[in-house]
């Protein structure tokens, strides 16, 4: 009597804990979606990169995003949503003063929730990615690592 007694709260506490993580991950889902694309930004290039910019354009509507400065090898990483549909470029200054500007393949949506990376290679060349339109972000917590 006892032993069973003890079996059914065991198996009572497994199921609460595993149903506190479920529900723990599924509002991670609802989190990490509400904050858009998430840019990765890696600076390869072996040269610092100035007056470092994201611009979005779309319907009657431009913005800009000031990164400031990219010392060689650093990385950086942040979130944005874009109001609406819009396209994108990177835009970068190197060391001669000659600006740069790449402008992206796709669209991204004011509902993606999708990472890019944007890296800057050697000779001064970008290469981004190509954003994956997601409706959920089931990467849940761990999109923000």
């Amino acid at each position: 009597m006892e032993n069973e007694r003890n079996s059914r709260s065991t198996r009572s506490r497994l199921f609460w804990i595993l149903f506190g993580v479920f529900v723990f991950y599924l509002v991670g889902i609802f989190v990490r979606h509400s904050y858009g694309v998430r840019w990765e930004i890696n600076n390869k290039s072996g040269v610092a990169l100035h007056d470092v910019s994201l611009g979005f354009v779309g319907w009657k509507y431009q913005q800009e995003i000031p990164l400031h400065d990219l010392a060689p090898g650093q990385m950086m990483r942040f979130f944005f949503r874009p109001c609406m549909k819009a396209s994108y470029s990177f835009n970068f200054t190197d060391p001669q003063g000659l600006r740069h500007a790449e402008q992206g393949e796709l669209y991204i949506s004011g509902t993606d929730s999708s990472n890019l990376t944007v890296t800057i290679l050697p000779p001064n060349t970008v290469k981004m990615d190509v954003p994956e339109d997601r409706l959920v972000s089931w990467e849940s917590w761990f999109g923000f690592l």
